[in-house]
């Protein structure tokens, strides 16, 4: 489908001959180039997918702008390295009329990432809605989105179909899975499937959401042979339920499987299921209220109810304090190479890892620039009172003021410069303020050069979760300057939530 000729390259590559402009090693594809003059460059974008990897050399890079490639059945048989813009921004949307990518043969090296597969349909009891990956490959798919895809048989999603020599071996990081639905009766494993040979896979900082095989089972993840599998650090929500009687979230087969730091909220499969001929095993993850297993609990597991940021809207960050925050196991993340949470943040802001694919922004509060002392040779000192800052509200201290000082609490999102605003030129050299256009909150201080703001209330709102706000303290003093302030440093308050 879709396949657009190119009159430089299209004809040479049909014979297998050798195509000059080969040499470069980053190509480009983009979803509205004029196929008639294009080469590959950036200037010259292709529009066939397929054309950029048949092309290219293994080692290569393929570049796929922004927009919507309305192409099926790319196949990749070589190590390439194939990039989007990013989910949302690089689709590959097949209307329903076939798979995205297929991945095969004894393809070594390959990386997927940054894009978005949507729409895309298996048919007639095949596998692998949006991609399949089979045979003695070895690869990783990195923030790849595969949402509202369907199959008639396994894996709307992803089907890894393991190689009959060497293990297949694939990690997907930082990947989404949302509205994959295998529809028919034998349908399984709606967003990955791992099926017949031997494979290694691991899933890490991956968000599975509302996938469904209601006529079957699996909702999540399906394994069938002699597969191994680790999950880690993922966040699994509002499955509907399947056919079969375990309500299956998770089915391991055959082989071996563990499950470190997840995070299981609000569905309606509520199954972690494995068979006698398989081992599977469950530490350090959030289960909510009624969901059953025979996995190995393997300690460090939680029960109960799960609170997010703002689950309807998407935000699936835990809530300070809820259920799996700064529970996970570092040790086991940090074994399967996690340092950054799904969206790119610093794992572990507190104790330790929290469980899920999202780190929670525990707020924090830091030093930017240095303020300049007042009058008694001492700089006012600021700080958030009682503990980090927060969407709940938050009030702020000065001190080392003088007895009954006249002081403000400035605050706003930017600054003026690196250094904000050198106030050298208005009688106070070496101080700076940093907020720039502030509002100013008054401090109440008392006979001991101590004081604070009221609460500032941002309304508990978790649109302002790990939103930056700049802030600094000013004092009256004659004696300080010319200027008659004395500063506190200039600080950067993150709110958590």
């Amino acid at each position: 489908m879709n396949r657009f000729p190119n009159f430089r390259l299209a004809l040479p590559v049909a014979l297998g001959l050798a195509v000059p402009a080969a040499a470069q090693s980053t190509w480009y594809v983009a979803a509205d180039a004029d196929p008639a003059i294009a080469t590959g460059s950036q200037s010259e974008p292709f529009r066939s997918i397929q054309l950029a990897i048949d092309v290219a050399a293994p080692g290569d890079t393929i570049r796929l702008a922004a927009g919507v490639y309305d192409q099926s059945n790319i196949s990749l048989q070589k190590g390439l390295t194939i990039a989007g813009a990013g989910m949302g921004q690089t689709v590959i949307d097949t209307g329903f009329m076939g798979r995205a990518i297929e991945v095969g043969g004894a393809t070594v090296g390959f990386t997927i990432r940054d894009l978005e597969i949507r729409g895309c349909r298996d048919s007639g009891g095949a596998f692998g809605g949006g991609m399949s990956i089979r045979g003695e490959t070895d690869g990783a798919l990195e923030h790849v989105r595969f949402a509202d895809n369907e199959a008639d048989g396994a894996a709307a999603g992803l089907v890894v179909r393991g190689g009959s020599s060497t293990p297949t071996q694939l990690t997907i990081d930082g990947c989404e899975f949302i509205h994959n639905r295998s529809v028919a009766g034998g349908g399984r494993g709606a967003a990955i499937s791992v099926m017949f040979n031997a494979a290694n896979v691991v899933v890490r900082n991956c968000l599975f959401d509302g996938n469904s095989a209601s006529a079957g089972f699996a909702a999540m993840f399906y394994t069938q042979n002699d597969q191994n599998v680790e999950i880690v650090n993922c966040t699994v929500v509002n499955h509907p339920a399947t056919a079969n009687a375990y309500d299956s979230l998770i089915y391991i087969g055959f082989g071996t499987a563990s499950i470190s730091n997840c995070v299981f909220a609000d569905n309606l499969a509520i199954g972690l299921s494995h068979s006698t001929s398989s081992t599977a095993t469950i530490d350090h993850s959030a289960l909510a209220t009624g969901m059953t297993t025979n996995f190995t609990d393997a300690g460090g597991n939680l029960e109960g109810a799960v609170e997010f940021v703002d689950a309807p809207n998407g935000d699936y960050r835990l809530r300070n304090g809820a259920l799996g925050f700064d529970a996970g196991d570092a040790a086991n993340a940090a074994m399967n190479g996690i340092t950054e949470d799904i969206a790119g943040n610093p794992r572990v802001r507190f104790a330790t890892i929290d469980m899920g694919a999202y780190e929670t922004e525990l707020g924090g509060f830091d030093t930017i620039i240095a303020g300049c002392a007042g009058s008694n040779a001492i700089v006012p000192q600021l700080q958030p009172v009682g503990g980090m800052p927060s969407v709940a509200g938050t009030a702020f201290e000065l001190a080392d003021l003088q007895p009954m000082a006249f002081a403000w609490v400035a605050l706003g999102f930017t600054s003026a410069g690196p250094n904000g605003l050198d106030l050298g030129s208005y009688g106070a050299p070496g101080c700076f303020l940093l907020p720039d256009q502030p509002l100013l909150a008054p401090v109440a201080t008392d006979a001991s050069g101590i004081g604070q703001t009221a609460v500032l209330g941002f309304g508990n709102d978790p649109m302002f979760a790990g939103v930056p706000i700049l802030v600094q303290g000013l004092a009256l003093d004659i004696g300080a300057n010319q200027l008659g302030f004395a500063f506190s440093d200039g600080c950067r308050a993150v709110l958590g939530y």
